[in-house]
């Protein structure tokens, strides 16, 4: 089964993992990381998916009955391990999990607290603090992503730069916070981390005042610069200064995080 978008290594980590690198990360998280999620990523170490959507029975910030999910990240031995402890830990996440995807204001993560080899499925929502189980497994996970054809009123195929197509920039310049986050989601997913789009995350990000859209932009920014396929375009140091000056504590777990990427 091939779930992995051809025309994109966004979030593909370079390099295949080792044993070495599952021992230490299953040492570090005291987990064990299922079988069947390594091999996926053995074909492909993380990306985008031929999927865009989640199925599930509550409703939330997204929909009423799915959540956007359209990636699985990359296996890298050290961010691996730090990604998973400084993101949850921030939004009050404890217990023994692994971040597994997401983007801006949806994380994806196993937990493990109750079956150590069988792990349950959970999201955060960074928009409401909202965490649920998503999928009993990593398999229910994979069996329930499909493609929402709500996305197809959305010309994506000839979105080619986010200033000459008028869908995109009218949904990131939105006075409606849903619709700005959904439109950089939307965005990102077709064409990756674009230097137009990180000018625009940058810009609204310095005439932030919401402290969610703070979050979620922050959040982006920060996997663009420690994603081991970084934009050579975005300014680590630039980015921080930022951060630095919204004199926000909430902060701070990104500007650790992106210190740590370029040391």
């Amino acid at each position: 089964m091939n779930v992995w978008k051809e025309t994109s290594e966004y979030y593909t980590v370079k390099t295949d993992f080792t044993k070495g690198d599952i021992e230490f990360i299953e040492s570090e998280l005291d987990i064990s990381i299922p079988k069947n999620y390594l091999n996926i990523l053995q074909d492909q170490n993380g990306g985008l998916l031929v999927y865009d959507s989640l199925k599930v029975d509550f409703k939330n910030s997204w929909a009423d009955d799915h959540l956007p999910f359209n990636n699985l990240y990359g296996i890298s031995k050290e961010s691996t391990v730090n990604d998973t402890k400084n993101t949850l830990s921030e939004w009050g996440i404890t217990g023994k999990n692994l971040l597994i995807g997401g983007d801006g204001t949806y994380i994806y993560f196993l937990n493990f607290d109750y079956v150590d080899t069988a792990p349950a499925v959970c999201y955060l929502d960074i928009s409401t603090g909202d965490s649920k189980e998503v999928a009993e497994s990593f398999d229910e996970l994979v069996s329930n992503l499909y493609v929402q054809d709500d996305f197809e009123t959305f010309d994506f195929d000839g979105v080619t730069n986010l200033r000459t197509d008028t869908s995109f920039h009218d949904l990131v310049t939105s006075k409606n916070q849903e619709e700005v986050i959904s439109g950089f989601i939307h965005w990102i997913g077709v064409n990756g981390p674009t230097k137009e789009v990180i000018e625009e995350m940058t810009r609204q990000l310095n005439n932030s005042s919401d402290p969610s859209m703070t979050m979620f932009l922050a959040e982006q920014l920060t996997q663009f610069i420690v994603n081991e396929e970084k934009p050579t375009y975005l300014e680590p140091k630039g980015v921080i200064l930022i951060f630095e000056s919204k004199n926000d504590d909430n902060l701070q777990v990104y500007i650790e995080m992106i210190k740590d990427s370029i040391n």
